[in-house]
């Protein structure tokens, strides 16, 4: 069990959505100031150590998962504190859940969380996204990494990672947190719901202003959010406290007076085609090669772990996720591994899979550690964001026809 120290104004039940409900903008609930570690604690015994975080006594020891189990946390009360309890499940018996896609920043671990009735320093911006989609979920039970995965676990890291695909494609809502609202966010989710509800062509110059604050958001950046977008049941994007389906934001973004934004764009490309063509067409696992070299990750082997689960079973079970410090600093290995598991695969198949290998082998600069004909996914030689930008459009644009 954990529980969060940060005070909030109790949400009615009447406040979840529901059916009818779901797709209105929520107005931002009354919230008392987030405290901190040591304001929270400041005339506790407890100390803290010099980097303001928990004493090490305090940060939770919990078993590790193995590859069949995950948790799943469920709040259990939002005032005077936020209270939430987490549970292991068999990912063989989940009951209804929604998970959260996010992007966390760098920001330090500031907040507070108890957990299993120990402390644990957690960042304030998933502080707020728990805050923020509790308002909305209709399911009890959530499933967040930085709650459900022991992030110090390099075993369970790694048992989880290769279960991700199964998270999020079985949550019954994925609900993507693009981090607090601004002074546009209104104005913007208000016009796309308008535009995608009634079929409009154009939105007004202010509109389009506002709108392009949320695509600047750096979720849409993410490697890691391809897969666990593309194969979400349901996407709803939550922004503070305002919601919007996917499918209004998709519609927004085909608009001629909006600019594409290249990871929208794949995202949209590979739900479309996941679902016409399924996983086994070699033209949509083509189609994810070029977002590994283009879209944002912190560790070069993520490149390959991030969006494994986007390729078909006879794939992922050939690449071993492991975040063992030797695997992380050679990174090269699992490349290698994973693009042999590709051409091994669709050997006899299109030759487009093998044909994009080829162009980004060429487009990556090489490295001792792998042969010529690997692409070096983590090293592309066009750094600047329009070459970025136009190798994802041209990913989502070709041969659509």
């Amino acid at each position: 069990m954990s529980q969060i120290f940060l005070e909030r104004e109790e949400t009615p039940q009447s406040s979840h959505f529901s059916p009818s409900n779901r797709d209105q903008i929520a107005r931002p609930p009354n919230r008392r100031p987030l405290l901190s570690f040591h304001d929270q604690f400041a005339d506790s015994p407890l100390e803290c150590t010099s980097q303001g975080s928990p004493p090490l006594h305090a940060i939770p020891r919990l078993p590790s998962l193995d590859a069949f189990h995950t948790r799943l946390f469920k709040i259990i009360e939002t005032a005077p504190s936020l209270k939430v309890e987490c549970h292991t499940f068999s990912l063989n018996a989940l009951p209804p859940y929604v998970a959260i896609s996010h992007r966390w920043g760098q920001e330090a671990a500031t907040k507070i969380m108890i957990c299993n009735g120990r402390l644990l320093a957690v960042k304030p911006s998933m502080v707020e996204c728990i805050l923020d989609v509790s308002v909305f979920a209709l399911e009890e039970w959530f499933w967040l990494d930085m709650i459900c995965i022991s992030q110090g676990d390099e075993d369970e890291k790694s048992t989880q990672v290769s279960s991700l695909w199964k998270i999020f494609g079985d949550a019954e809502t994925v609900f993507v947190y693009l981090g607090e609202a601004d002074g546009y966010t209104k104005l913007a989710i208000s016009a796309i719901r308008r535009c995608a509800e009634r079929r409009e062509m154009q939105i007004t110059d202010n509109e389009l202003q506002a709108t392009e604050t949320i695509w600047k958001r750096s979720w849409f950046t993410r490697l890691w959010t391809m897969q666990e977008a593309v194969l979400a049941r349901d996407v709803v994007f939550v922004c503070g406290t305002y919601i919007v389906k996917f499918e209004h934001l998709a519609y927004v973004h085909g608009l001629d007076q909006v600019p594409s934004l290249p990871g929208l764009d794949a995202i949209i490309s590979l739900r479309t085609w996941r679902s016409q063509k399924g996983e086994h067409d070699p033209e949509y696992c083509a189609r994810i090669l070029r977002l590994m070299v283009y879209q944002n990750c912190s560790l070069p082997v993520d490149r390959v772990f991030a969006v494994l689960g986007l390729f078909p079973t006879e794939i992922m079970s050939k690449v071993v996720v492991d975040y063992s410090s030797g695997t992380v600093e050679c990174y090269w290995i699992r490349y290698q591994q994973f693009v042999q598991a590709l051409q091994t695969f669709f050997l006899e198949k299109e030759g487009c899979v093998n044909q994009e290998i080829h162009k980004l082998a060429q487009a990556t600069y090489p490295t001792p550690h792998l042969p010529s004909w690997c692409p070096n996914f983590n090293m592309p030689k066009e750094r600047d964001v329009v070459a970025r930008n136009q190798g994802l459009m041209k990913l989502t644009t070709s041969n659509d026809d």
